[in-house]
């Protein structure tokens, strides 16, 4: 009788070994596939993000660009194009001469820094009301 007690505590023993062994098993199965499937949404969650970040970029890109131009002065006051683009190159000038005169550039300083931008008789008239002004 002892034998057979012993012979089926063994089998109980390595009936309950198993079945940790299988559910250790199902557990590592189951933990590596939510890994899986965390990291594939995560990635894809990544590559969304990845593609909106581009597509704000390059519309700020295309945005400064604008302002790049419309701000830039031109060495021909004839090359700005259209009431636009004049108005905002006046505005940067108008901008820079008061900046000038801010930092206390004399007068004829701020206009030889003004003749590559603008005529002769623009800055003139620019210096008359920033230096009124200031």
């Amino acid at each position: 009788m002892s034998v057979i007690l012993a012979e089926a505590e063994r089998d109980a023993r390595e009936i309950i070994e198993s079945a940790h062994r299988d559910a250790a098993r199902e557990h590592a199965d189951l933990v590596e596939r939510d890994d899986a499937l965390g990291l594939g949404a995560l990635t894809r969650a990544v590559e969304s993000l990845t593609a909106r970040v581009s597509s704000l970029e390059s519309a700020i890109d295309a945005r400064l660009e604008v302002l790049w131009r419309a701000l830039t002065p031109q060495a021909d006051a004839g090359a700005a194009t259209g009431p636009v683009a004049s108005t905002a190159v006046a505005r940067a000038e108008r901008l820079h001469a008061v900046d000038l005169a801010l930092r206390g550039f004399s007068r004829a300083q701020i206009a030889a820094e003004l003749r590559s931008m603008m005529a002769e008789a623009q800055i003139e008239q620019l210096l008359d009301d920033v230096l009124e002004r200031a």
